[in-house]
């Protein structure tokens, strides 16, 4: 028994284990229902704290205000992370044969996705998601499960700055009652040492802004998107011709021929015939009377 406990142990620790296609994909489908439904219900609950927080400062109660300021906070760093997790599941499902291709190495394209899902199991207490988790560092091995621990270089950043909580700034948190008060037309004007750390804040705010990574060839700040999601086909750039625009000489103006009245159907019709029946008629007796002129003479 011992032998046996040993070998599936070391068996585990290399990532012996196989993955089945239809296990993997019931799990994700169920920790994206469950992550919908987490989502929804700290959506609720922002725009519930919300509301307190307006009836605190109506009060002038700016200490439980900002203890709830605290806790919206942490509600509102989650809903973006439930998002890029509903959609790391959906992009490992549409990849799932890939995956099981590879031998137990990780695809290059969803070594983000793979190593964010691991990492946010437990973090996101979705039980759908840890079952997940567990059958990934099953099959990849107990390597895989500590490089998703301890690299974060690995993580989505939005999942790497938001899931894990974090005590927030005093000036953080007076910024949000500002904007609670604010949405619901009320005027709130904190006291000294919450002003004070409220106008620190913006300056470091200010001071990040400052050292965002400018492209030589713009003034605008450069966009960096993680490797693996809202990749883009890379286009040819634009060719223009270096040198002055030719300019096409100006039109000249139709001169009139005495033939204004004939209208062209195409380029190479012929003029249409604008008389009147009775026009035609006087035209035609008068070329016979020619005619008859002509014969007699």
């Amino acid at each position: 028994y011992i032998q046996t406990y040993s070998n599936s142990r070391q068996q585990m620790d290399k990532g012996g284990s196989t993955l089945k296609e239809i296990d993997l994909k019931t799990s994700l489908n169920k920790a994206k229902a469950r992550i919908g439904i987490k989502k929804n219900e700290r959506s609720n609950k922002v725009l519930n704290i919300k509301k307190g927080i307006s009836t605190l400062l109506a009060d002038k109660k700016e200490d439980l205000a900002l203890i709830q300021a605290e806790v919206l906070i942490g509600e509102e760093r989650m809903i973006p992370c439930y998002e890029i997790l509903i959609m790391l599941c959906d992009r490992i499902m549409d990849k799932l044969k890939e995956i099981l291709k590879t031998n137990k190495a990780i695809p290059i394209d969803l070594s983000m996705d793979v190593y964010t899902l691991a990492y946010s199991a437990h973090r996101s207490q979705i039980e759908e998601l840890i079952q997940v988790r567990e059958m990934l560092v099953a099959y990849y091995g107990k390597a895989f499960e500590k490089e998703s621990e301890t690299n974060p270089a690995h993580l989505h950043d939005i999942i790497r700055e938001n899931i894990n909580v974090i005590q927030p700034e005093n000036g953080r948190k007076v910024m949000r009652l500002k904007e609670c008060a604010q949405s619901d037309g009320l005027i709130y004007e904190p006291s000294a040492k919450n002003s004070a750390d409220y106008l620190s804040y913006l300056e470091n705010l200010k001071g990040v802004e400052k050292h965002i990574p400018v492209s030589p060839s713009t003034t605008s700040p450069q966009i960096i998107v993680p490797p693996g999601l809202y990749s883009a086909p890379s286009q040819p750039p634009v060719s223009y011709p270096i040198g002055p625009v030719p300019v096409s000489p100006p039109k000249e103006e139709n001169k009139k021929t005495g033939c204004e009245d004939i209208i062209y159907t195409s380029e190479y019709a012929q003029p249409a015939d604008l008389r009147t029946k009775e026009q035609k008629k006087d035209s035609l007796d008068e070329f016979k009377a020619k005619i008859d002129l002509l014969k007699k003479m």
